[in-house]
């Protein structure tokens, strides 16, 4: 028996009007919004961020206080700290860079150098790479000329949402002519909502890994072209403090991620810290005493991390970090007593 399959005309005629469809669907939505007084327009953040087209959000110049940092201050570039004065690092990072829990001066990129305003902290928190990646385009930090360049980038990638980053990118530019897209954007709130309706909805990472990779790669690029040593930074986390509400495929997707800055520091050759691996040897001991959750260091995690990269600053300073590229070794473990300037690499 002979099966028939239907013609090229035919499927361009089911295509047509497949589209026709969504068209119109499109059209009465946004005549029904129009009616309802939804305007074109988008808001995410306030307060300590502002709304950012590119970067979802920017850290506003000011003075705040939150619940979850404490008193913070943050300068005209729109990084923590003061302003910068011929500064040489520049940190890229979310929240763990920034010092969420920490004082400005107890954060890691304030200790790689004592010199107010000498390294910028670039933490924002509740960036992913693809922000950051976006941020370092846009806010041309790189026209300063750092030298060194530290990237900490992966818990919130692998964080599960509604929709990747990218896909919420696109729908913020198309909410200046779109009332359905900026509805849509209302999705997002997915990342950080609790509550038990819609907003919880969580499909798929925040940024997949492919992304994720392909995201560190372009910044470690930049940071060539722009005449700096790029250092990537694994994301360390202290297991025995995980909250019994956390998914239970976190630190399975977290080891996948970690394993992909890895790859990138391979493949390109950029300098990498790997304090996961470092804090997740067996001779390092219990790491909870370096965290204040699962997730973000406390003053004495910031304080090894910062003797792990002091070696990269060194080298910045007199430009052999050529000779310096290898990840760091695994230190013993640190004592109550003993100097955190112990560590080397």
């Amino acid at each position: 028996m002979r099966t028939s399959w239907p013609s090229a005309r035919t499927w361009a005629q089911r295509f047509l009007l497949a589209a026709s469809v969504f068209v119109a669907c499109l059209a009465a939505g946004e005549v029904a919004l129009g009616l309802l007084g939804v305007k074109r327009n988008w808001r995410y953040a306030s307060g300590w961020a502002a709304d950012d087209f590119f970067c979802r959000y920017v850290l506003r110049p000011g003075v705040f206080t939150t619940d979850w940092g404490g008193r913070f201050r943050i300068n005209s570039l729109g990084t923590r700290g003061p302003e910068p004065d011929h500064s040489y690092v520049l940190c890229l990072g979310d929240s763990c860079t920034f010092g969420t829990g920490v004082k400005e001066d107890s954060a890691y990129p304030a200790l790689l150098d004592p010199r107010p305003g000498a390294v910028i902290n670039a933490g924002i928190p509740g960036y992913n790479s693809f922000l950051g990646w976006q941020w370092l385009r846009h806010s041309h930090i790189l026209d300063r000329h750092p030298r060194l360049v530290t990237i900490y980038y992966g818990w919130n990638d692998h964080r599960k949402a509604a929709a990747p980053e990218r896909v919420f990118y696109y729908l913020r530019r198309l909410s200046r002519h779109s009332r359905l897209a900026g509805v849509l954007l209302q999705a997002q709130l997915s990342i950080w909502s609790e509550e038990p309706n819609w907003r919880r909805v969580r499909w798929c990472p925040v940024v997949p890994i492919d992304e994720f990779k392909s995201n560190l790669t372009r910044i470690v690029h930049a940071v060539r072209e722009a005449g700096a040593t790029p250092v990537l930074i694994t994301a360390p986390y202290a297991k025995q403090l995980l909250p019994e509400s956390a998914p239970t495929d976190e630190l399975p997707r977290h080891a996948e991620y970690a394993e992909a800055v890895r790859q990138v520091a391979r493949e390109t050759g950029a300098g990498l810290v790997d304090l996961e691996a470092i804090m997740d040897a067996p001779k390092f001991g219990n790491p909870s005493p370096y965290f204040h959750d699962f997730v973000h260091l406390n003053e004495r995690g910031h304080r090894l991390l910062a003797d792990l990269l002091k070696p990269w600053v060194a080298c910045a300073k007199n430009g052999t970090c050529a000779d310096a590229a290898g990840p760091a070794r695994t230190p013993e473990p640190i004592r109550d007593e003993e100097s955190a300037s112990n560590i080397s690499r």
